[in-house]
């Protein structure tokens, strides 16, 4: 678990302190969206991913640098166009600083894509497998622990 406390930890404070257009206020909880299946063939992953995070958060004392943090959960059912609609929908609406997820290898590829729009936005790939998530298609913001 202290490899992924440590990768959540680094990304967030890189992402929050670069002062981009995501960047949190002294004062402003941290909000993470945490994205993956929760209903379909592979909601055990989606499950697991978003343990794994409480567990982390957990583990920081549900704050990082000073700041309380706040895990926002959302199902994408293992379909990539779910999964960039839920990507979008939860940054608009909840203002999230940063993503976990997706899970799938379809959702992934979908991820690094619509991620170009979203430089400043630090995203963790969790399972999504495919190698050009982080390496031939590989965005700057997405990283993959």
């Amino acid at each position: 678990m202290k490899h992924w406390k440590m990768t959540l930890t680094a990304l967030l404070i890189a992402g929050l302190l670069a002062g981009g257009p995501s960047a949190a206020t002294a004062a402003e909880e941290i909000r993470i969206g945490v994205a993956g299946p929760h209903t379909g063939f592979a909601a055990e992953f989606g499950a697991a991913e978003y343990k794994g995070a409480e567990l982390a958060l957990e583990e920081l004392g549900g704050e990082i640098a000073g700041r309380p943090v706040k895990l926002i959960k959302s199902d994408t059912g293992c379909d990539a166009s779910q999964a960039v609609k839920k990507f979008r929908d939860t940054l608009l609406r909840d203002k999230v600083h940063a993503f976990i997820g997706p899970v799938c290898g379809n959702e992934g590829m979908a991820i690094v894509d619509w991620a170009k729009d979203y430089p400043d936005l630090p995203i963790v790939v969790a399972y999504a497998a495919p190698e050009d998530v982080t390496m031939r298609k590989r965005q700057y913001n997405v990283v993959r622990p």
